[in-house]
């Protein structure tokens, strides 16, 4: 026993050890199973959240930085070389495609973190060309994600081919050690016909460590299998261990039970059974010898043998009775029973039957209906479970009889639900997985953990409901048509208006160059100013064109399709879920004035040859800068009013107010400034505190308004300028040669 008990103290613990490793095999491909439903993706999890990290470190979507693996496919009918591709592009697989533009701060983030596992990048190269390939080779057995514009298919098949030319050889022969570069179906890789590898780390046809694809059905029916596989183990553990541990409890207990009864026995005499069996031997042959040899005690001996005969017969006969007896009692309290039984059985009947309870009463008419409904009742159950018993004891053999039959039916309709419902739940899953159905996803959810039961169906249920109650289906040309026509195009024509707006501001700015090539910039230098426009360069709103493009791909195909008109719903539908996203984000991509970035260039006029340019205020003087934006703003408001520098002039009102127009400049710079609105044939009106530089206005006003301030009023004087100025005026045209322009100026005091 004790080596038994050593042997179970050793075995518990191995078995114990199968069971966690088998729960921790579950946990692990229930996780995997989720995020595969969850991402649709076959990409390992802890592969995929880098990514994401990458991502997120990127400010970008997980979506825009694909997975090769993600892209690429083996063909349905190559489906026996799966196994040995995707071992040779397993390294390839798991690398993400990268714009170039972002290499850099990827650089930067693989760099600087400790990621605990391998991540790659690789950027793709627009120059690439498509491949010319071997039809047996690994690659040409590869489909490429439809989605992929040609640009893209035609550099990763290049990036394929270039890092895979191995051609698919079935068996180790000839051709193999001929060929440079080579892939068998047990998976010998071959390459530079110098190296021979063969990684067996990961078993060749383990579907459930493949990475490569976008239809996830296949590896999600590989993961259930896997589950049920090893949950069935982890039971069978588990009921080992229960088992070896209640046979090491019970060898325990004979053990100390052993060792309590030696506790017991201080001589060998007291468990001697051998020596008390020959004592007694020797006890009843005495006994024989003394009764032998006495004829009185024979004779007793011979009466009471006979009186315990009689005595037993008597006692026989009296347990038959007393059997009998409690045969009678007991069945008499089974008929009792029955009988109970039987009448809650026959009222529940009666309602069932006739409609009514047992204390009411029939008609004729419904007595007769309820009587044959009965009969055709009794020959159902006997057609079903044969006649019925015709003694009392046989009814419950029949009842057992009929209930083990209907059992056996209930199992095969169970059995049958549970397919049912299977086959139910995969369908919801796949309806909560299918992209087409995002509008309902936050209303859907499918918990199966306290098994099934009507909650269970319950948001479908909803949905349903209410695409009846909506009448959807009613209306599905019409649906159909919106799908087809009316969401594309207003989408469509919301595109046109942005490209509409953005061609109106280039033609502004265009008509805008053509005045200011008029106007003398820099008068010393003979220059003028152009604006000049290109592309901002913002991530944010290449994404938004991005998407834009990518919703009206086709929009104006003429295709009934239904497949393709939801494809294209979900295109639009996808882009108006961006918008809604981050508003923000939203109004700064669709202001059309955010798609462009403006800068200043300074021409000379005789040559009309680049002098500098302006892209910003850094480096740049006060009065460059000043002079700089006076000169668009003048031309802008002479522009707004329509006036043509240098045409003719209209008798119209241009009236052009600034406030403290001379606070913050130099006398050259207010000169230019009032010079450049003369120009424009601009009516001037200047608020100017009454201060020495008064005198810069002087040659181009033609009225002073000046406001006084009396006992907490304000008075405002219109004066002349020979009024306000007296002989100053006179002296300063006699030395300027000067004439006063209609131009009004507002000095305030």
């Amino acid at each position: 026993m004790e080596a038994k008990l050593l042997e179970l103290d050793e075995k518990i613990p191995e078995i114990s050890y199968q069971w966690r490793k088998g729960n921790e095999r579950v946990e692990s491909l229930e996780d995997e199973r989720s995020y595969l439903l969850e991402a649709n993706s076959s990409v390992p999890a802890e592969t995929a959240r880098l990514r994401d990290s990458l991502a997120k470190s990127l400010d970008r979507d997980s979506a825009e930085l694909p997975f090769v693996a993600e892209l690429v496919q083996v063909m349905p009918d190559e489906d026996k070389w799966s196994g040995p591709i995707e071992r040779l592009i397993r390294s390839f697989a798991l690398t993400v495609v990268l714009p170039a533009k972002l290499a850099a701060k990827a650089e930067a983030f693989l760099e600087e973190n400790h990621l605990g596992e391998r991540l790659a990048f690789v950027c793709p190269r627009s120059e690439a060309k498509e491949p010319k390939l071997h039809d047996d080779s690994a690659v040409a057995k590869l489909a490429l994600r439809p989605e992929l514009d040609a640009g893209r298919q035609s550099w990763l098949r290049h990036a394929l081919s270039e890092r895979f030319p191995h051609i698919c050889i079935a068996e180790r022969d000839a051709n193999f050690s001929k060929i440079k570069n080579a892939l068998t179906l047990e998976g010998l890789v071959k390459t530079g016909g110098v190296l021979r590898e063969k990684d067996d780390s990961l078993f060749l046809l383990d579907a459930s460590q493949w990475v490569c694809g976008w239809d996830v059905n296949p590896k999600q029916k590989i993961l259930d299998e896997a589950l049920s596989k090893w949950r069935d183990e982890v039971d069978r553990s588990a009921r080992a261990i229960r088992e070896a541990d209640g046979e090491r409890h019970s060898i325990r207990t004979k053990i100390r039970a052993g060792a309590q009864l030696q506790a017991c026995a201080n001589e060998f005499s007291d468990i001697d059974g051998l020596g008390l069996a020959t004592r007694i031997a020797d006890l009843e042959e005495e006994e024989r010898v003394i009764v032998g040899g006495s004829d009185v005690l024979r004779k007793l001996k011979e009466e009471r043998d006979v009186a315990e005969e009689k005595l037993l017969a008597a006692q026989t006969t009296r347990d038959e009775v007393l059997q009998r007896i409690g045969g009678v009692e007991a069945r008499s309290e089974r008929n009792d029973s029955r009988i109970d039984s039987l009448k809650v059985l026959l009222a529940k009947s009666k309602e069932e039957i006739f409609g009514q309870a047992d204390d009411q009463t029939l008609d004729e008419d419904e007595l007769d209906k309820a009587e044959q409904r009965l009969q055709e009742l009794f020959e159902e159950i006997e057609g079903e479970f044969g006649a019925p018993p015709s003694e009392p004891d046989e009814i419950e053999d029949a009842a057992r009889n009929a209930s083990h039959a209907l059992e056996g039916k209930i199992d095969k309709l169970e059995s049958s639900l549970d397919k049912l419902r299977d086959k139910n739940v995969a369908a919801m899953q796949r309806f909560i997985a299918d992209a087409r159905n995002q509008a309902f996803r936050d209303e859907l959810s499918l918990d199966l953990e306290e098994g099934y039961n009507n909650s269970t169906f319950d948001s479908f249920d909803g949905v349903r409901k209410l695409i009846e109650e909506e009448d959807l289906a009613k209306n599905r040309e019409r649906f159909e048509e919106l799908l087809r026509v009316q969401v594309p195009e207003e989408v469509s024509g919301f595109s046109e208006a942005l490209e509409s707006h953005r061609d109106r501001i280039r033609k502004r700015v265009n008509e805008l160059n053509e005045h200011l090539s008029r106007v003398t910039f820099d008068r010393k230098e003979e220059t003028f100013i152009q604006l000049k426009f290109e592309d901002a360069g913002d991530d944010g709103v290449r994404r938004f064109k991005k998407l834009r493009r990518h919703a009206l791909e086709g929009d104006l195909e003429a295709d009934d399709e239904d497949e393709r008109r939801r494809e294209r719903y979900h295109r639009v539908e996808q882009f108006l879920g961006e918008l809604e996203q981050d508003m923000n984000w939203t109004e700064r991509v669709i202001d059309v004035r955010n798609w462009f970035k403006f800068r200043a260039d300074e021409f000379y006029k005789d040559e009309e040859t680049l002098r500098q340019s302006y892209s910003g205020a850094a480096g740049k003087s006060g009065g460059e800068k000043n002079r700089l934006a006076s000169t668009i703003l003048a031309t802008a408001i002479a522009y707004q009013y329509g006036i043509d520098v240098g045409g003719k002039q209209t008798e119209t009102f241009r009236l052009v107010a600034v406030d403290e127009m001379f606070s913050k400049t130099d006398d050259e710079f207010s000169q230019y400034l009032l010079d450049l609105f003369k120009e424009f044939h601009l009516q001037l009106l200047i608020v100017q505190p009454l201060d020495a530089k008064i005198h810069v206005v002087q040659k181009y006003v033609e009225r002073y308004h000046v406001v006084e301030r009396r006992d907490g009023l304000s008075f405002v004087g219109d004066l002349s300028v020979q009024e306000y100025l007296g002989d100053q005026v006179q002296s300063a045209d006699g030395e300027e040669g000067s004439t006063v322009e209609d131009q009004a100026v507002e000095s305030e005091s």
